[in-house]
This record gives structure tokens, sequence and C-alpha cells, in this order.
């Protein structure tokens, strides 16, 4: 096999040997396959969804790197077009308190790379976007709101992540000096949490692979050991070492693999946002006469392999099929800390050689118990949330809760829940959204959405709450889903009615619609229409009624309070904008009621209720 030689930074002189895949570079090897893989998921993205594959790269970028579900993602691509200010997608991360904003650059050739003037529209983002007047001046309301977005998360803590997503393979030649500046930019900009990245081919690939959940480990490799050696243990999880390696080891290792040292880590590097823990690491670093207590101060790291065997010399550990499960965060501040910091420092390497998925799984998650999770993770191991899956699993035709990412994908027998394309699958927490939306609260489930599995818990699923109830709520939010686009598309340049119906609109609609069944139908009509009919031919008819005039009524009552009150982003915020929205909808029920023949055909009784 053939290996390549990387001197490390360590005064030692020893050489680590990084073994690549079949003795191949990673990105050359893996990039052509990959790159025809999301050519063609993108080709298809854009004929499902009518719109350019240049945009539905960007979609599917939301979708697979950033886990948006696909209105979200459509969302968040919306801001490109004339007049853009550089700034093409726009999303604010509650979950990583962060906001993303990016370019892209569909290249046909992935042997294209962006140049200094593509980085500077990128740079330049935070003073184009901190004007909303001036963007609104210019004719820009979306970007306006997505300004006032920017600056109200940022009053939040929030850091601004800057990045510039391109389909290219990377070259040591041709990203010399876009990788310069990013640097230079990053440095320029840490203390105000402004971060840039280039997001190209490589990095796709890992986000994709992560996405699908077939991520591969690194095929061999080896790490230098300091001190007397390392200390062996037995057990039932099998052969395990504890070591002292050095800085230089590590940032060897993360000079030759990149994030695919962490494919079976939990997460990413998150940074190194002002507070966190990741900026002590940095700090730690950057401290001359603090580098000596590195090892004192930080908890290590932990490698799961196949195989760990000592070499020849015993002054290192050959690994093969390894992955870092925890250290991320260590690994990757050591590597992007200058020479002598990653020269100073030491960390405790613990080396488990383990073949069983399930014992992996395990350690994977008990290493990691420090990391925050979400609200909705810890939510979903509720009684109540049980429940309910088994309830949606026991109907007639069985619906599957997708209680965690990757439930449903890692399923068997997927025909249970029928054919492809029409899968009965009902996505956790975007259910609970719309349940949430059902229930009234639409403020909630569009701006505090962690809130849904906390403070607001106890109103969103109540005790008796029931797979009827997610069911219903889910089916509106597909009704509404697509009621949208169709009312967009008739309002026809109306850029004011155009910009209600993006951000949170869904949840809006949501609301309206259900307040518009008990209305007609009464408040009890969930209990009073079996689960057996919602899906049916004639109530898919009637709730696409339902979800249009909800979606007209939001467009209506919302322009209204814009024209009176303020700005759509403001108005969206705000808890009193349901209470405005509720009376807006009794009032033109009262005028609607004028004429009830065409009341009926506008809102016609559901099956089975007269």
């Amino acid at each position: 096999m053939l290996t390549e030689e990387i001197r490390p930074k360590a005064a030692s002189g020893r050489v680590l040997r990084c073994v690549p895949f079949g003795g191949e570079d990673i990105v050359g090897r893996m990039a052509p396959n990959f790159e025809k893989t999301l050519r063609e998921e993108v080709a298809k993205l854009a004929k499902r969804l009518s719109i350019t594959e240049t945009k539905a790269f960007a979609v599917w970028y939301g979708l697979i790197a950033l886990r948006l579900n696909e209105q979200e993602a459509l969302e968040a691509a919306s801001y490109d077009g004339g007049n853009d200010r550089g700034a093409d997608f726009f999303f604010v991360d509650d979950e990583w308190e962060r906001v993303v904003v990016a370019q892209w650059k569909y290249y046909k050739s992935s042997k294209k790379t962006p140049g200094a003037a593509d980085l500077a529209h990128l740079f330049n983002l935070p003073t184009e976007l901190s004007d909303a007047q001036g963007l609104r001046d210019d004719g820009r309301e979306d970007l306006a709101e997505a300004a006032e977005a920017l600056e109200e998360a940022r009053d939040r803590g929030y850091a601004l992540d800057l990045r510039y997503l391109y389909p290219g393979v990377k070259s040591k030649q041709r990203d010399r000096e876009p990788e310069r500046l990013v640097r230079a930019f990053n440095r320029k900009n840490r203390s105000e949490e402004i971060s840039a990245q280039i997001i190209r081919l490589e990095n796709l690939e890992i986000a994709y692979d992560d996405y699908k959940g077939s991520a591969s480990r690194v095929s061999e490799g080896e790490l230098e050991v300091l001190g007397d050696g390392f200390l062996e243990e037995d057990g039932p999880y099998g052969k395990a070492f504890v070591a002292t390696v050095p800085g230089t080891s590590l940032a060897a290792l993360y000079e030759m693999y990149g994030n695919r040292l962490f494919d079976q880590n939990v997460r990413l590097f998150l940074g190194n946002r002002k507070g966190s823990v990741n900026a002590g690491i940095r700090d730690t670093l950057e401290e001359k006469d603090e580098r000596g207590n590195f090892w004192a101060y930080n908890n290590g790291i932990t490698i799961v392999a196949r195989h760990v065997d000592p070499t020849d010399s015993e002054d290192g550990l050959r690994l093969q099929d390894f992955s870092i499960v925890n250290g991320c965060q260590t690994t990757v501040s050591i590597a992007e800390a200058s020479d002598a910091a990653a020269n100073d420092v030491a960390v405790v390497a613990r080396i488990i050689a383990a073949d069983d998925p399930e014992l992996i799984d395990r350690i994977i998650r008990f290493t990691n118990s420090q990391t925050p999770i979400n609200v909705w993770d810890i939510s979903a191991r509720d009684k109540l949330q049980q429940r309910l899956r088994k309830e949606l699993d026991d109907l007639d035709d069985p619906w599957f809760y997708a209680l965690r990412r990757g439930d449903f994908d890692a399923l068997e027998e997927k025909k249970r829940y029928g054919e492809r394309g029409k899968r009965r699958v009902l996505a956790f927490p975007l259910g609970a959204q719309y349940l949430a939306a059902l229930r009234g609260m639409p403020v909630e489930a569009y701006k505090e959405k962690a809130l849904l599995f906390s403070t607001h818990k106890g109103q969103v699923f109540t005790p008796d709450t029931n797979s009827a109830d997610l069911l219903w709520a889910w089916a509106l939010g597909k009704a509404t889903e697509a009621a949208v686009p169709d009312v967009r598309e008739q309002l026809g340049g109306d850029e004011l009615g155009e910009a209600i119906l993006k951000r949170g609109a869904r949840f809006f609609i949501v609301s309206i619609a259900a307040q518009l069944l008990r209305e007609r139908n009464g408040d009890d009509f969930v209990a009073r229409v079996g689960v057996e009919n919602l899906f049916s031919k004639s109530m898919g008819t009637r709730l696409a009624k339902y979800a249009a005039l909800a979606t007209l009524y939001y467009v209506q009552i919302l322009r209204s309070l814009v024209d009176s009150a303020g700005e759509i982003g403001t108005m969206i915020r705000r808890p009193e904008t349901a209470d405005d929205i509720e009376i807006g909808i009794k009032e033109r029920l009262i005028a609607e009621r004028l004429a009830p023949k065409a009341l009926d055909e506008r809102l016609p009784k559901l099956p089975g209720i007269k």
C-alpha cells in the first residue's frame, strides 16, 4: 500500500504516516462519483420544484447540510436575483445560535474556483445587511426583512456564518489565494463572531454522507505517542489503549483527512463563539504560558477503530478503520492554531478497538453526553411521544412517526407505510410545529420552536393528545404547503403579497385553516371525522379549499396590519398578531355568511358533518 509521509511540527522529528484510501488523494478519488450524484439530484429537484438548477443547488444544500425541510430551504434560497447584494441564501439557525448567509455558484465545471472579487462580495455582506431601510428603498423588502432578522439575532448573541458554495474540486494551486483571503477575514473578524468559509465538493460530500448515514471511517493511519508509551486495557468492549498524543500528531491527521476524521462524531466543528468551550480552547492555545497546562485542562479525545496495534517501535499506535467520535472541537482547534501552539500541547487519547455497531453507538452517545442536545431530541423519548408512535403504527393504514433523523431510512421494510413517493411518514418536530399552529399558536410555532417542547409543551402536547390530532395537523400542513405556491402565482408580481407568504407563513395559515374548520364544522371536528377518511380524495379536495382561502385571508389581514402598524418581520414575531388574525377571520366570516350558498361552495363542510 502506498503511504504519504507528513513531517509533524513536533521537535522530536518523528514521522506520522497517514495512509489515505488505497493510497489516493481522498477528494480526487471520491469527488467524481459524488459530483455525478449531486448533479443528478439537483436536476431532479429543479424539475420537481420548477426552479432553475442553479437555485435547486442552494435548496439541495439547505436540505442536506442544514437539515431544513423543503419549504424552509426554498424560503432560505429565495433571496437571489437582481440587486441581491450578494445575499443569495439566508437562514436564522436557532438550534446553533447562528445566522447562515451564503452565496453560490453552480459551476458546470468542477475545476472552477471563486476569485477574489467573488469573495469580496461575501465579505461585504455584513455591511450590505446593516441598512434595512436602504434595502427597502431599493425595492428589496425581502432583504430588508433579512437585515432586521439578522440584527435581532445578533442582539441575542448569534454568530454570523458566511458561506460560499460551489461544486468544485479543491486544487492546491487554484485555492491557495481564496483560502488565504478567508483566513485573513476570519482573523480580522474573530472578536465580532463573524466567520467565512468556502464550501466545495469535498465539504458537500461530507454533509451528504452524514445526511445519508453512509459516511466511512478513515482507512488507516498512525498516532504518535509521547512519554513512556501507552496503557493497554482489555474488557467486554474489546481492546483499548490510553496514551498522551502530541498536538502535532492530531494536526497532521486533520491536515490529511479534514472532517472525514469525524464521520462518526455527533457533530462537526462548531466554531469559537465568545464564551463557548471552543473559545476557551482557543484562548489556551494562544497563550504561551498556558499551553503547558493544556493536557490538564482538556478532557481528551476518544477514537473508535476496527483494529489497533502498537507500531514496531512502540512509539505509536497503528489504527485501521477509525474515527474520532469525541474530540472534534479539540482536534480542529489545535489544527487551526499556530505551529508553536500545536508543538507545545498534548492531549489524552483513548483508542478503543470495537466492531459491534450497537456498542460503538453507545460509546459515541456516552462520550458526547456533555454536548448540548436539541430539546426536541429529549422530548422524543417521552412516554407520550412513544404512545403516539404506537397509535400511529397501529392504524389500519399505519403511519411512521419519525422521532429521530434517519429513523425511517433505517427501516428494512418501508412498503408497510406506502409506496415510494406516497409514504405515510410524519416527521418530528415539524409535526409539533403544525400541531401548535392547529391549536392556535402560530407565533410560537414559527418563532419559538424549542419552547414547544418545554415552556409550551403542556399546551401543544396535552395529556389527551392522540394520533388524530397529529394527523389533522399534518394534513393541514401539507394542504397549506400546496396552497401557498398556487396563491403566490396568482398574486403575480405583488411584491408585498409574495413577501407575506415567505417566512413562517405556513404556520399562520394552518392556524387560520383550523379556525375556519372549527367555525364551519364545530370545535370537535377532529374527533368527529375519523382518520380513515382524512386522506381520502374528497377530504383532500375540501382541505385544499380551506387552505387556499386561509392563505388568501392571511395575505389580506397581514397586509392591513403592515400598512397600519409596521413591517412583516415585526408582525409575525409579536404574540398579539395571532389575536389580530383571529379577529380578522371572524369579521370576514360574518360577511361570508351573508351569502350562505357561496360560503358552502368556498368552505364545504367535511364528509359526515351536516
